[in-house]
């Protein structure tokens, strides 16, 4: 039996008694382990994958899950993590119990006592399992000397040790440099060892640092207004180059095909194109590379024989590398997130359900690392098969009305909507693939159980409360509280940019040419051309409003030629950029904007002469809500960390 604060805990029982209340909580196993955990452990910093190891052993669990069950162990403690008494988070390291203990009579238990960074990684990578790489083939096979196969094993530690966040990493080839971003806006140079180098302040974000293999040249975007710009400078801090801003909304990783050549990726989030750019004289010149309609670049990649490659997918997750004349080389089933090339091995790495996995050109394939918490989002790897990787963990909570997590998710793509009762639909990728959750008098249902990777970006509540609506890419469900009713192809040809209802029976979505209406059944009922850059309707009011170059126009109807607007709002080309997440409450409407890759939230009353308020800006604002009493509610994305690994290839000899 051991007492501390308010409680005393009956490790054979797995039981917490009220010290003071004689109430008894019989905790779930898991829960009642990592309490022992941190008892026997008291007042030391155990770190989170040590934890995981422990209470989970080898098994495959979900980034998030050390972080929701300490959650709920917190809830029952009655434990504040940022005023604690009990348990302490140490940013960057893991968590210590603090609270003093009374008695501590438990029989010791089988358990390692928690290392360091670097010892505690030797234990994680030459314990890791094997796992099979699901669904991979290869479709090309070249006739060479065949590639020496035989599984490296890793050493890991940390390069990055300050609070904050560390990620987009590329490793030089050949010399002892290494770059990342901090913070957004921090581009740090630093040796393999980690030592730093240099660091630049830019006044807006960063991403995608890229050496030069034949030379210290280092090229990365910066985001500007709406645009993109690329730049290109030496290890040193000195700038050789800076292209003209381009139009677009994300870059992928440049890839250098010479020292005077670059592969540049960019344009809007579903539509990126390659371009060969060339440094002397800037020119840019767009790469005829074959996509089907259903099918999206990625990102490209310097591989095999110094040549370009380019990561394909399609819409139901099926990737595929290829080169510009068509030839596939590489093939998965699969998701695949990112690629890189391992000079040493001769092999593409890739990472998909953030573990990481080398495949050969033969069809062969070897498992690098799993994580247990985090996604390895960026990686590279130099001609000693050292891989340099950026660890990432988060969480995206939706809060309860006491400010707990009611859904906690590693997955970014939360899209919150409450109605007037105080109901939140939302979206999550928390099982990995989209699915809609209804949370309504403190419980949670899952409305759909779908199997394959469409993307549901909108979610819609009728107008008398009824139905929610959402799409999947470019078909259409409606749902009531239970299930999905029915769902459709909205016979649009280009994806959804948005939709909604205008009355009870009638749906209708836009994408930016057509407007569709269609009943409950998903009969169409109606089809117009109008062009515009966003356009949804106001069921109160009963008009539609139409985004076009940073004018909003109020019209009573869309589809007749002589029509005038009723009202105009002028709109600033920074509230306007990548126009998003409309939300209607009563005469007031919300919006997303981004500028510069920053997120903003605006605030527009439908009044004349009325001009919009900026309500909240920052980064990786993923989603907003206006809850029932009309409060802004972000969908939080907290404990965010970030940090740069480096996977040392052990010898054959320690192999």
């Amino acid at each position: 039996m051991v007492c501390f604060g308010h409680w005393q805990f009956d490790l054979q029982q797995d039981c917490l008694t009220h010290r003071q209340s004689q109430e008894t909580v019989k905790l779930e196993p898991q829960m009642a382990r990592l309490l022992a955990l941190f008892i026997e452990h008291h007042n030391e910093v155990l770190e989170k994958y040590w934890l995981t190891e422990q209470l989970w052993q080898h098994a495959v669990v979900e980034p998030n899950s050390l972080y929701q069950l300490l959650t709920k162990l917190r809830k029952v403690l009655g434990d504040d993590p940022k005023n604690p008494i009990y348990i302490k988070t140490i940013p960057k390291r893991g968590y210590r119990f603090i609270a003093p203990l009374e008695r501590h009579e438990i029989a010791p238990r089988h358990t390692a006592k928690p290392v360091n960074v670097i010892a505690k990684s030797r234990i994680l990578s030459l314990s890791a399992v094997a796992m099979a790489v699901l669904c991979f083939g290869a479709i090309a096979f070249f006739n060479q000397a065949p590639t020496e196969k035989t599984p490296s094993r890793y050493e890991t530690s940390s390069l990055s040790h300050e609070l904050g966040l560390e990620f987009d990493v590329d490793a030089h080839q050949s010399k002892d440099l290494i770059a990342y971003v901090k913070d957004f806006t921090h581009l740090i140079i630093a040796n393999k060892q980690g030592y730093q180098l240099n660091e630049h302040r830019f006044d807006s974000r960063i991403s995608f640092p890229s050496w030069s293999p034949d030379s210290d040249k280092l090229a990365f975007w910066q985001y500007q207004g709406s645009g993109c710009q690329l730049h290109v400078m030496t290890a040193a801090g000195q700038f050789f180059h800076s292209s003209q801003i381009l139009p677009c909304q994300v870059g992928t990783k440049p890839v250098w095909k010479n020292d005077k050549e670059l592969i540049l990726t960019f344009g809007q989030y579903n539509a990126k194109a390659a371009h060969l750019y060339r440094l002397e004289s800037h020119q840019m010149v767009k790469l005829p590379l074959a996509l089907a309609a259903n099918e999206r670049l990625k990102m490209a990649l310097r591989a095999w024989q110094d040549k370009t490659y380019y990561l394909v997918q399609d819409k139901q997750g099926l990737a595929r590398l290829q080169t510009l004349d068509g030839t596939v080389h590489l093939k998965w089933s699969a998701p695949v997130t990112s690629v890189a090339f391992d000079v040493y091995h001769q092999a593409v790495i890739a990472s998909q359900y953030g573990s990481l996995s080398r495949h050969f050109r033969d069809g062969d394939s070897q498992a690098i690392k799993e994580t247990e918490i985090g996604l390895y989002t960026s990686f590279s790897s130099d001609n000693r098969g050292d891989i340099f990787a950026a660890l990432e963990s988060f969480q995206v909570n939706i809060k309860d009305r006491d400010d707990l997590p009611l859904f906690s998710s590693s997955s970014i793509d939360y899209l919150p909507l409450t109605n007037s009762l105080g109901e939140t639909a939302f979206m999550s990728r928390r099982s990995g693939v989209c699915e809609v959750y209804l949370y309504h008098d403190d419980k949670i249902n899952q409305l759909s159980f779908h199997q394959g990777h469409e993307y549901v970006g909108f979610l819609v509540w009728s107008p008398e409360l009824s139905y929610l609506a959402s799409n999947r890419d470019n078909d259409l469900v409606i749902y009531d509280r239970k299930r999905p009713l029915t769902q459709f192809n909205s016979q649009l040809s280009l994806p959804v940019k948005s939709m909604g209802w205008i009355d009870e029976q009638t749906l209708w979505a836009y994408d930016g040419e057509t407007l569709n209406q269609y009943s409950l059944s998903g009969a169409l009922i109606s089809s117009h051309d109008s062009t515009a850059d966003f356009v949804f309707y106001h069921p109160e009011r009963q008009t539609w409003f139409v985004l076009q170059q940073n004018l909003l126009l109020e019209y009573e109807t869309l589809f007749e030629s002589d029509s005038e607007a009723l009202n105009k709002y002028a709109l600033s080309q920074k509230q306007t950029n990548q126009f998003s997440n409309l939300r209607i409450r009563g005469n007031d409407i919300y919006w997303q904007s981004a500028w510069s890759k920053r997120d903003y939230i605006w605030q527009l009353t439908l009044m004349p002469e009325q001009n919009p308020t900026l309500k909240k800006v920052g980064h990786l604002i993923w989603h907003y809500d206006i809850d029932a009493l009309g409060d802004l509610l972000i969908a939080k994305m907290e404990s965010v960390e970030g940090d740069i690994k480096k996977l040392t290839r052990l010898s054959e000899a320690a192999n």
